[in-house]
């Protein structure tokens, strides 16, 4: 994904609020090969305890789907 400058956001279930995933960071912290598929972070809001899911688009403007779904698509686990 990283290579492929796909853009992913964090969106909580809870709150709607939603936050940009800067690959480049979660692969500094996590390894290049990180995985986010089946990863449902703590949303960072103040006060929320809600859970978030990733949603991907593969091009500026193009439709947001979640992580699953997208992978789904491409035939790929």
């Amino acid at each position: 994904m990283l290579r492929s400058e796909i853009s992913i956001i964090a969106s909580c279930r809870k709150c709607g609020t939603a936050f940009d995933v800067d690959l480049r960071v979660t692969a500094v912290l996590y390894g290049i090969d990180a995985s986010l598929i089946g990863k449902h972070p703590k949303c960072k809001i103040l006060g929320c305890d809600g859970e978030c899911i990733f949603l991907v688009s593969s091009a500026e403007g193009s439709p947001r789907f979640t992580l699953d779904r997208w992978e789904d698509s491409l035939g790929i686990g």
